[in-house]
This record gives structure tokens, C-alpha cells and sequence, in this order.
């Protein structure tokens, strides 16, 4: 159990306030788009940064939580945000325990899709920022893959259970809010308590298709190395990654999305199968559209 706040995190707060829900992801299931969608409702307050992860070692933590009260706007009575980093066990540690001490009564949102899909889109997302370069095949027998381990979507809950009631956690179907936003969205607006009927033209957005995912060339890989380019990461995190896309497309490529055949998918089955077996146990849901 980790410790209580220290009197620097629990001291009264000089503005702003805490949020009521927090959606913990899984990386590359649509939080991106859903914390659009949300920010536009007119009771909702979602942090201007959406990724805060706040609980997560090496991120904002020791910020304290006065800096976490001011990223929601008081005035509105309904406040969230969204972090995948929270769905991302053993990479890092402790989040529900940090979260149930300051935050018991929050409602949390957990949105899932295809465990293959997730991953492989969580591939793509590496490759196209540079962070990866290995084959799929060979990165996914490094030892607990970060790749396997956030779409173990029940070893990631499982965490939360000992601290929240399975009743504060709203599992969501990436899908579902793909092809059925407007009840799906109506189904998270119930839950987190604003108006279920607000409707926004640009709900019908959709954001960060893998589709449009691009990969840099040999020349863009070189570039990366030097200070000009390296030099993009004092920028705010919600203006970085824009900005490095724009500088990087005229030395990028169209990223192709890696094939999945037989003996892969038999690698990532053996590794998953535990945990979906675990994860239709505890919603009570077939999931039949999943590949596993």
C-alpha cells in the first residue's frame, strides 16, 4: 500500500478542482477522440493537456495536487481526463493506489478493442514516432512486452478492483463508439452524470487513424539526431507532436501496417489467451468480433 499523501499534496486547494471521472485508457482505443467528444459538452471540463498522467511515476506526480486541481476548470460540475499511462502495468506502478488516496470517489472509464488490433496499432504508433525499429515479431518476445502487456486488459483492472467497486468502472468497445457514437456517448454521459442528449456536430469526428500514420525515411531518421529537430521536445506536450509531424512529413513515408499471419498471431494468442479468458469472465461479455 503505498503511503498517505504528504501535507504538500492534501493542502487546500487555490484554484481549480479535482476531476469526478478519469478515463484510463487502453492506449489506441479512442481516448483520443473521446476526450474531444467530451471537452465539448457544455458541463464537462476535461484538461486542456488530455494525457496528465498525473499518478504515473516520472510524469507530474510530484507537481502536487494543487497543479493537478488547476488543469480543470472549477466552474463546470462534471471534470475529467484521460492517460493510457494508467492502464500500463509493470511499466508503471502504484497508479490505483495514488489514485484512491486522493481521488476514493471517482468514476473511471475503461475503453478496449480487439487485443491483436490494439496492439498492432500501438506498433504503429511507435514506429511512426521514431521510438521503434525492430520487427513486430521480434519485439514482442522482448520479456513483458509493453506491446502484450496494455492489451492484458484484465491484469490491467484487476489492479483497480482492490480500491474501486466494479460498478465505478464503465468498460466501453472502442467500436461501439465508432459505429453507434451517439448511444455510446449517451451511455458515458449517463454515467459520469451530465446530460445524455447534448449532440455536437463534430462528434462525428474521429481522431488519429492509424490510417494516416507515416514512418520517417532514412533521411528523417537522421535528422532526428540532431539538435534542431531534438530540440522540438521543449515545446508543450499538446503543440509537440503536431509541430514534429509537420517538420517531419517532406522525409516520412506511408506507414504500412505490419501483416499478421498464422504463426504471429499464434505467438500473441499464447501470450493473451490467459487474460481474455479472464477479462469475458469478469464483464460477462463474449467479445465474438475479437480475433482471440
Amino acid at each position: 500500500m503505498m503511503p498517505r499523501l504528504s501535507p504538500r499534496l492534501q493542502r487546500s486547494p487555490s484554484q481549480g478542482a479535482l476531476p469526478t471521472f478519469i478515463i484510463l485508457g487502453a492506449m489506441k482505443c479512442g481516448t483520443t477522440s473521446l476526450h474531444a467528444y467530451l471537452s465539448l459538452h457544455p458541463e464537462i471540463s476535461m484538461s486542456k493537456d488530455k494525457e496528465l498522467a498525473f499518478f504515473a511515476d516520472g510524469w507530474n506526480w510530484k507537481r502536487g495536487a494543487d497543479w493537478y486541481r488547476r488543469q480543470f476548470d472549477a466552474e463546470r460540475p462534471v471534470r475529467g481526463e484521460a492517460s493510457p499511462q494508467y492502464t500500463c502495468y509493470p511499466q508503471y506502478d502504484s497508479i490505483p493506489e495514488r489514485m484512491h488516496d486522493l481521488l476514493p470517489d471517482i468514476r473511471l472509464i475503461y475503453l478496449v478493442r480487439d487485443p491483436v488490433d490494439r496492439l498492432v496499432s500501438h506498433y504503429c504508433h511507435d514506429v511512426s514516432r521514431g521510438f521503434e525499429e525492430r520487427p513486430l515479431d521480434v519485439a514482442l518476445r522482448q520479456p513483458d512486452s509493453s506491446y502484450i502487456a496494455r492489451s492484458q486488459y484484465y491484469r490491467q483492472i484487476e489492479r483497480y478492483l482492490s480500491y474501486y467497486d466494479a460498478e465505478s468502472i464503465l468498460i466501453m468497445d472502442q467500436m461501439d463508439l465508432r459505429t453507434h457514437r451517439r448511444e455510446t456517448l449517451q451511455e458515458i454521459f449517463a454515467f459520469i452524470g451530465v446530460d445524455s442528449e447534448v449532440w455536437d456536430p463534430r462528434f462525428e469526428h474521429e481522431h488519429h487513424a492509424t490510417s494516416q500514420k507515416r514512418q520517417r525515411s532514412t533521411l528523417g531518421k537522421r535528422l532526428a539526431k540532431t539538435w534542431p529537430m531534438r530540440a522540438v521536445n521543449l515545446v508543450p506536450p499538446r503543440y509537440r507532436w503536431p509541430l514534429m509531424d509537420a517538420l517531419y512529413r517532406p522525409f516520412s513515408v506511408p506507414l504500412e501496417r505490419p501483416h499478421i499471419d498464422d504463426a504471429l498471431h499464434a505467438i500473441i494468442a499464447d501470450q493473451l489467451a490467459d487474460d481474455v479468458a479472464s477479462w469475458r469472465a469478469f464483464t460477462g461479455r463474449a467479445w465474438s468480433d475479437w480475433s482471440l
